[in-house]
């Protein structure tokens, strides 16, 4: 699962992705203080392990500039849908901590009338 990718302009910055999780290993330029002399990123690599590829332990060396970073690459899955009933409990238990909080003596009240006018929204609709 260890992909290379040779460094890539800036019009087309945006690697591919070929696993669904791991790390992204670039050796790229490093000093925002002084303007890069080269490529700002030399090598692109995505590997399962934590651990540095040997490719960018090759060709790293200490005070050029060019550092290594590490970036996680989350598994893409889709987003979790609340179900309605999900979304009616918690919206109500919701006001009724905030009546609560803000309106203890009549939160009871404040409670009744806020389900009736926006019943739609209680209901998780």
């Amino acid at each position: 699962m260890l992909t290379k990718t040779p460094a890539k302009t800036p019009a087309d910055a945006a690697p591919t992705r070929t696993g669904s999780s791991g790390f992204r290993f670039s050796y790229a330029w490093g000093r925002p203080d002084l303007p890069c002399t080269g490529p700002r990123v030399l090598l692109t690599v995505e590997a399962l392990s934590s651990r540095i590829p040997e490719e960018i332990e090759r060709i790293w060396k200490p005070g050029t500039g060019y550092v290594v970073r590490v970036e996680p690459l989350a598994a893409s899955r889709e987003p979790v849908r609340w179900s309605n009933e999900a979304k009616a409990r918690v919206r109500r238990r919701n006001l009724m901590k905030r009546l609560q909080r803000h309106a203890p003596l009549f939160a009871h009240q404040f409670y009744e009338a806020e389900l009736s006018n926006r019943r739609n929204y209680f209901s998780g609709l």
